[in-house]
């Protein structure tokens, strides 16, 4: 009685490999492996199970069909494996040659790739043993040529300003009559408009998320999600919410001005699928791709609160105007708030922050007062020339003007307030 073995019909595609869609498709792969198995006289081969990775490269082996194929052969349940072409294998010639070659005659599996007509169980000539090395090297070299290809075709696209990304940023879609460019989403930049407001007002990011999450609003996956343009195999019945991170994304995302970065991120090459991120002077940026969902004056006054993000007081929402602006003349640290009571009235005060923490420079303060003076002065004489308003008092202004105008703030121990401007027209 012949031995039947017991057999896992392997079928693989992708795009990124070059595969043809036709000719190299799923169906086709698979009704050529049942074909191959119905005509054997012999009958010595049993359908045990069918394994399929639809949209994994061959130049690597993490796949989840190939590694359930692997698992079925450690279980016992399976001892052969058939494959249209040593292609489908992989493409990567010393792993699948190293696949052919060593482990599968070590785990007593017998192979078959149909249309390279080879079976291990079979006699090999001189010519197949320096034939199957060649053919897979073939198959390695024309994955090298095609990931070749694809990088140069992708990085002409960015560089015209085109979107090659998988899925939108949050606030937009693609264009329904150009998928390569980027049209606005209503519903959703009117959400990321409302965070750079809030952000310019002072409110922290933190402060921004909790809001949006009490007022019920989708956070950006759950948006994509709803849209139905958008899936995750680390999706959970949970709700994502919005966090301080998903504003400070947004908040950093210079796209919303208009402009198409991409080429963040990049891999090895095309045997290395792990990413790693780019230094930003190389990113591809191109301007005006696509309408604007915030000017470029928002942008960049919500970048400067970013570098200025301090914590928010205690019981309030918004930060104190002169807030992570003010530093020592001395030693360089920031200044400390403090209230000092007198009088039943308690008065601010700005305290340089490394004596306040008993680590060295001279007890100094200044009043909050004082400080304020100073900065409606310069305001006054700066809005004149370019606002054409003339502020009464320091609480008509708001913390995005200060930070807007103001770089920094020194204050040096004989009281002496300087201002380094960092004004942008």
């Amino acid at each position: 009685m012949h031995k039947i073995w017991r057999a896992c019909l392997y079928a693989r595609i992708s795009r990124e490999d070059g595969d043809k869609a036709v000719s190299d498709s799923i169906a086709n792969q698979q009704a050529l492996m049942e074909n191959f198995v119905e005509s054997r006289l012999s009958g010595d081969i049993a359908v045990s199970r069918i394994e399929i990775d639809d949209g994994y490269s061959g130049v690597n082996f993490n796949r989840p069909g190939f590694a359930a194929m692997l698992t079925a052969v450690h279980m016992g349940e399976i001892d052969c494996i058939i494959v249209k072409d040593l292609s489908r294998l992989g493409r990567n010639w010393i792993e699948t040659g190293r696949y052919v070659e060593q482990i599968f005659p070590i785990l007593g599996v017998r192979f078959i790739a149909v249309t390279d007509s080879f079976d291990s169980m079979e006699a090999r000539t001189a010519n197949d043993t320096i034939l199957l090395p060649f053919k897979n090297l073939i198959n390695d070299v024309y994955a090298r040529d095609i990931s070749l290809k694809v990088r140069s075709n992708l990085d002409a696209k960015r560089k015209k300003g085109e979107f090659v990304g998988a899925f939108a940023v949050y606030g937009y879609v693609r264009d329904s009559a150009d998928r390569n460019r980027l049209a606005i989403d209503n519903t959703a930049a009117a959400v990321v408009r409302d965070i750079f407001k809030r952000r310019i007002a002072g409110q922290s990011n933190q402060g921004i998320a909790r809001m949006l999450n009490e007022s019920g609003v989708a956070s950006p996956y759950e948006h994509k999600k709803n849209a139905g343009n958008y899936y995750s195999a680390f999706a959970t019945n949970q709700q994502a919410a919005w966090s301080a991170v998903a504003v400070g994304r947004i908040l950093a995302n210079e796209v919303y001005t208009g402009v198409m970065e991409q080429g963040k991120f990049s891999s090895i090459n095309y045997k290395v699928r792990e990413r790693f991120a780019r230094a930003k002077a190389d990113w591809v940026c191109v301007e005006d791709t696509h309408e604007a969902i915030v000017s470029k004056r928002e942008f960049q006054l919500a970048a400067a609160l970013l570098k200025r993000d301090v914590r928010v007081p205690s019981g309030k929402n918004e930060l104190y105007a002169l807030s992570g602006l003010l530093f020592c003349g001395d030693c360089g640290d920031s200044m400390v708030r403090r209230l000092v009571p007198s009088g039943g009235t308690k008065y601010a005060y700005y305290v340089c922050g490394t004596n306040k923490r008993g680590e060295g420079c001279k007890p100094h303060s200044t009043s909050e007062r004082a400080v304020e003076s100073a900065v409606l002065k310069i305001v006054n004489t700066l809005g004149k020339i370019y606002i054409g308003t003339d502020f009464m008092d320091f609480d008509a202004l708001s913390r995005s003007l200060v930070v807007w105008l103001v770089e920094r703030i020194i204050v040096g121990q004989d009281g002496r307030i300087e201002l380094e401007l960092s004004f942008r027209k």
